[in-house]
């Protein structure tokens, strides 16, 4: 071989791999975003789950602080539904016990329907 045909050799050979490593690094790279990509997702619903697990939390820490408080203070507990109203407006207050007779009369009710529906067990005079 002569040395001009052993250069281009050469010179053919590096372009080569230059391509090569070129290639390699694109590809490293795109799996390196991809990875970084998933993490970050992994990190923020991980951080979304401790805001949501913290809220949840904080709510019943205020729950359990106005319990005290009424209790402290010589009166009765509210019902929970009322506790949740952000507002003590006795008209608010008023609804949620009519709501609550309202509920109870009608499961009284059904008991009653119920009740009425079941088959009766036929008794020592009356006739099969």
């Amino acid at each position: 071989m002569e040395v001009g045909e052993i250069r281009e050799l050469v010179r053919h050979s590096s372009r080569r791999w230059g391509r090569r490593a070129g290639t390699l690094a694109v590809v490293l790279a795109v799996i390196g975003a991809v990875g970084w990509s998933v993490r970050q997702d992994q990190m923020a619903r991980e951080a979304l789950d401790r805001a949501a697990r913290a809220e949840k939390a904080a709510a019943n820490a205020q729950s359990a602080a106005e319990i005290a408080r009424d209790q402290l203070r010589g009166k009765a507990p509210l019902d929970s539904a009322l506790r949740r109203t952000k507002h003590q407006d006795p008209e608010q207050i008023q609804r949620v016990e009519q709501l609550y007779q309202e509920i109870d009369a009608l499961s009284q009710a059904r008991e009653r329907v119920d009740q009425s529906l079941l088959p009766r067990a036929p008794t020592a005079h009356q006739p099969r």
